[in-house]
């Protein structure tokens, strides 16, 4: 993969402000990304509207020494920042750590048309991240209210080609993991519960705008969910995973570029196809057009299209007659909608319709479907990582204004045990696991055990002396940059414990707590009672209810994979009361 400019930009900071894009931080960044050039002033000012960042126009007054093999700097760029919101920072995290690695790595090797990017950075903890893109003016932004016409929704579905086709079943993108994944039928399922726990609080805030048929087939949805995600895992490509009029940019000339990459993923590609088409024209429009385009296409071409390895059969219609720019995937399209690719070092024979055996891209081995039941580790598919989860840079980005390699502790509400009574958000949920109370007690010190069952934490430290008590402390680190920093406020082995967080990072809830109780049921067996309480604010806060259900979907699920834990685990279920001595 030939190296992006941004890769050279590690000493460049990251900001997070509109009013840190100065003439030197903007000379600084475009030097270090290889243009001889010095800006002497610039005009910021915001546009579009963004939900998950801020994007600002930039008028450079710049002279250029000598202009790079790509060309000149052109007179404006684009740059996105993080929202100014706290709090949505850390929610969003790793999804800005997605967008900048796109532009990093995966831009390069795709045929879509997206803007040029300039520079990428992103802080350590992902809450901070620095675009410079393309100025794609005058192209104007779609609007997914209002849908679009027949011709530009097939221009976007040509765009949307070169997304899928190029990385079709290409087993180095297995590892690319987005916010719209699903790792394995459990986080699936999840997904599936969550939105079924959401039905109920959407169609009461939307009273009649939403009909009873509404509600019954978004139930329908949410059952079909789990199958969704995870269906034909054969069959994989790069996804934009928002890929709506609202995320594409139009321009007069007929092009249209596709922007907004913070939910790139890898699964079943039809489904980004689906959901351009289904926003975008009205049930009888789309009706209407799909029999234009059917009598359009005569009958043999049809079944060629059937036939055709790199087509319907493989990457559906909207994949063929695909121009790719990638050399290692080169594709030399031939009358009919053939394909043949040269210069890949991992070809295969293969027939061309009308000449002899070439060779082509190597049929993967289910990559994606290995990766989901498990059977070949995700390190055999690629050595790379889609967020950056490989060795980290000799020199990592600094945040103007904060830190990077400690995040922002923010002060915590102290709550006692009487929160779990009080809290403004509770969840309650219950479990029976197949251990005695006190080996439970052995998997809950252990501190590597809560990343095999807790979803959301990616490491726990205590930082507390044995034997465990009251007053003991640990540092709990979770995915998107959150991390807590607990207290604990309850400890009756094997019967009860509890902890509150005394601080937590900027963006996280006013007050946590939470509580477990254990039963023991006589019979080898515990029942475990687990109470979360919390108190949000912002954005957060106003979205109580909807967080409560999730909340409750996901809460059942992590007692549920804990329990699985300990089942396939027999050498835990022989209490040997580690939680009151250190471990080796």
């Amino acid at each position: 993969m030939a190296e992006h400019p941004a890769d050279r930009s590690l000493d460049v900071p990251v900001v997070d402000d509109p009013s840190d894009l100065t003439p030197a931080w903007l000379t600084h960044a475009l030097r270090s990304a290889g243009h001889d050039a010095t800006v002497h002033a610039v005009t910021v000012e915001p546009v579009g509207t963004g939900q998950m960042g801020s994007s600002f126009r930039l008028t450079l007054d710049v002279t250029e020494q000598s202009p790079t093999p790509s060309g000149s700097i052109p007179r404006t760029l684009v740059a996105k920042l993080p929202t100014s919101d706290v709090e949505a920072r850390v929610a969003i995290a790793s999804s800005h750590r997605t967008e900048v690695t796109f532009y990093r790595d995966v831009a390069s090797t795709i045929a879509a048309r997206t803007p040029q990017c300039h520079l990428a950075l992103v802080s350590e903890d992902a809450t901070c991240f620095t675009l410079l893109l393309e100025d794609l003016a005058p192209a104007a932004q779609g609007d997914q209210l209002a849908g679009c016409t027949t011709e530009q929704l097939v221009t976007a579905a040509h765009n949307l080609a070169g997304l899928h086709g190029p990385r079709w079943c290409d087993p180095d993108i297995v590892a690319l993991r987005g916010p719209l994944d699903a790792a394995d039928p459990d986080t699936a399922a999840f997904l599936g519960e969550v939105l079924a726990g959401a039905v109920a609080p959407f169609a009461e805030r939307m009273g009649d705008a939403v009909s009873p048929a509404d509600v019954a087939l978004l139930h329908d949805c949410a059952a079909a969910m789990p199958h969704f995600l995870v269906g034909r895992p054969e069959r994989f490509s790069l996804m934009h995973g928002d890929y709506r009029l609202d995320n594409l940019m139009f321009h007069p000339d007929g092009t249209v570029a596709a922007v907004d990459w913070q939910t790139l993923g890898v699964g079943l590609a039809g489904r980004d196809l689906a959901y351009l088409i289904a926003t975008s024209l009205e049930p009888d429009a789309r009706r209407e057009a799909e029999a234009r385009c059917d009598r359009r296409v005569p009958r043999p071409a049809r079944r060629a299209d059937r036939r055709c390895r790199h087509g319907a059969r493989r990457c559906g219609h909207h994949v063929r007659r695909l121009p790719v720019r990638t050399p290692a995937r080169a594709a030399h399209h031939r009358p009919g909608g053939r394909v043949r690719l040269v210069d890949d070092p991992r070809r295969r024979d293969v027939r061309d319709d009308d000449g002899p055996r070439v060779r082509r891209h190597p049929r993967p081995q289910h990559a994606l479907a290995h990766q989901l039941t498990g059977s070949v580790p995700r390190e055999a598919h690629s050595s790379r990582s889609f967020a950056g989860q490989n060795e980290p840079p000799a020199r990592t980005p600094r945040v103007l204004g904060m830190t990077t390699t400690e995040p922002e502790r923010i002060d915590c509400t102290r709550v006692g045990t009487e929160f779990f009574a009080t809290a403004p958000c509770r969840v309650r949920v219950r479990e029976v696991v197949p251990a005695p109370p006190l080996r439970v007690f052995d998997v809950f010190a252990d501190a590597d055990s809560w990343s095999r069952w807790a979803m959301p934490i990616t490491g726990v430290e205590w930082t507390s002396p044995w034997p465990l008590e009251v007053g003991s402390t640990r540092t709990v680190r979770m995915r998107g940059g959150m991390v807590g920093w607990e207290e604990f406020i309850a400890w009756e082995p094997p019967r009860r414990m509890a902890f509150r967080f005394n601080e937590s990072v900027a963006g996280g809830p006013i007050a946590f707590a939470e509580d477990y109780h254990l039963t023991d049921l006589g019979n080898g067996s515990t029942r475990i009672e687990w109470i979360m309480a919390m108190e949000l604010s912002g954005v957060s806060g106003k979205l109580t209810p909807v967080i409560r259900s999730a909340m409750q979907v996901g809460n059942r699920l992590m007692l549920r994979k804990l329990r699985n834990y300990i089942a396939s685990n027999p050498s835990l279920t022989d209490p040997s009361g580690a939680w009151a001595q250190p471990a080796d």
